[in-house]
């Protein structure tokens, strides 16, 4: 693999592997192993700030972290879950997060690229449900990774099937990986400080993560409410 230079990089030589909301991600062949996310230049201001559409949020946009507030949640939630596993050699549930880089696009987040057995970028469930290709062993995955997250006390910011992807590398068992949308969203951090609050939140979460499988698989012309009817 080529050196990774840390002082800057420069995006246009990179290609966009996915986007979301708020943020883009960024692969590059020459670094197989690594992505870059990015805000997007829509999400935020010339300052880095946030763009807050709300009237009632607008307090948001002078958020000391503005625009990279959910860098921050991310990290958090990482470096809580990493530190249980000092010293060992641990396949975590969340995608590793490498460190930050200043980029043509802002500061960028250099986080794991999560595989396939062929090398390729890993599926997201949803892409995996549109090409009909969802089977139990995903959904047996997805269930799993709740289990961990319940034992680990992960906290969840946000809830599709975009954020959860099908890794099936030859480096490790089949699994499903969390690569976006960790850490504590709500300002007086319940879940973070409650197991409780945070099994409840996690239980309300795979309920709607199936709901999602449901309606996704109908519109795919995929049965998979009998999948979930046998789900544990």
């Amino acid at each position: 693999m080529s050196q990774f230079v840390l002082n800057f990089v420069d995006l246009d030589q990179w290609r966009l592997a996915g986007h979301g909301a708020s943020r883009n991600l960024f692969e590059n062949k020459m670094y197989p192993d690594i992505l870059i996310k990015t805000i997007k230049p829509s999400a935020q201001t010339e300052g880095g700030n946030r763009k807050v559409k709300s009237r009632f949020f607008f307090f948001k946009k002078w958020r000391r972290f503005g625009a990279y507030m959910v860098f921050r949640r991310e990290l958090e939630e990482y470096l809580n879950l990493a530190r249980k596993f000092a010293g060992e050699r641990k396949d975590l549930p969340i995608a590793k997060i490498f460190g930050f880089v200043q980029t043509s696009q802002g500061l960028g987040m250099i986080v794991e690229r999560v595989a396939s057995r062929d090398g390729s970028l890993a599926p997201t469930l949803r892409r995996l449900i549109q090409e009909r290709r969802f089977e139990q062993k995903h959904l047996d995955a997805l269930n799993e990774f709740f289990r961990e997250a319940t034992r680990f006390h992960i906290v969840l910011m946000d809830c599709n099937l975009g954020n959860f992807v099908w890794s099936d590398a030859q480096d490790g068992s089949p699994r499903v990986i969390c690569v976006d949308g960790t850490g504590e969203k709500s300002p007086v951090g319940l879940n973070a400080m409650s197991n409780l609050f945070n099994r409840i939140k996690l239980r309300r979460y795979r309920a709607r993560l199936h709901a999602q499988i449901r309606a996704q698989g109908e519109t795919a012309g995929i049965n998979v409410s009998s999948l979930i009817g046998m789900s544990v």
